[in-house]
């Protein structure tokens, strides 16, 4: 009586039952100990175990004043953080490539707004989920990084002054070159800001890979990468208000 289909690949198990009756009801007819005459049933049990869950896990929703900050550095490193706290507890047990083996997994994925940190001067709300589906069951998390905006901090000396914004008279721009790389890449800034740079780089799942503050003028010195698997990165470079965001691509 063995079913058409196997049991669910999540978990189950299927009953499948042998009767075997022999031509001579006096012929004995063994079953594994058992041993009848005339005829035997058989009853083995196919059993699929559960597991193999997806399951991802975040932040919790934050939200600062533009007077938590004493830099737009500094919020881009409060926000780094949180953002690294989007992890992928669990990514199944991989799709089936072939009888009896399995390979890779499920990928969680990011949505929703672009994730750059809030301005300092200007606040904003960005608001993040991070879901991944696997063949058993679905998994997300959303959280929001938030910056509110205060015109007067009565007293507080952490929040920059607006004449800061304008001291610049050339907007930051950078260039990433090469690009694909194969060992190294460097920036190329343009700026006629003082300020340091403040480099984060993250990978397709939204880890914090790299993370330095270095002076304007050493930038376009550095040599990144030289550590890295081959892979897509998102990087974020960004100069007191300004905030940059490029993609590379080592080989």
């Amino acid at each position: 009586n063995a079913p058409l289909t196997p049991p669910s690949v999540c978990g189950g198990y299927v009953d499948v039952t042998w009767t075997y009756t022999s031509a001579s009801a006096c012929a004995p007819v063994t079953c594994g100990s058992q041993t009848n005459y005339g005829s035997t049933t058989c009853t083995k049990r196919f059993t699929v175990t559960g597991g193999g869950l997806v399951d991802v896990t975040g932040p919790c929703n934050v939200m600062y004043t533009s007077c938590s900050f004493t830099s737009q550095a500094a919020l881009n490193c409060a926000f780094a953080t949180w953002l690294a706290q989007f992890q992928t507890v669990s990514n199944g047990c991989g799709a089936t490539v072939s009888c009896g083996s399995s390979t890779g997994g499920a990928v969680a994925v990011f949505s929703g707004d672009p994730r750059v940190a809030p301005s300092l001067l200007n606040g904003g709300v960005v608001r993040v989920t991070y879901s991944i589906a696997g063949s058993c069951n679905q998994d997300t998390v959303c959280a929001t990084f938030a910056v509110n905006h205060v015109s007067n901090c009565g007293g507080c000396t952490s929040k920059p002054a607006p004449e800061a914004a304008v001291v610049s008279t050339i907007p930051m721009d950078v260039k990433v070159y090469p690009n694909p790389f194969i060992e190294t890449f460097s920036l190329n800034l343009t700026t006629s800001s003082l300020e340091n740079v403040s480099l984060s780089v993250y990978d397709m799942a939204g880890k914090l890979i790299e993370n330095r503050e270095v002076p304007f003028n050493e930038v376009n010195e550095l040599q990144i990468g030289d550590r890295y698997p081959s892979g897509v990165y998102n990087i974020l470079v960004s100069q007191g208000t300004q905030v940059q965001s490029l993609r590379v691509i080592k080989r």
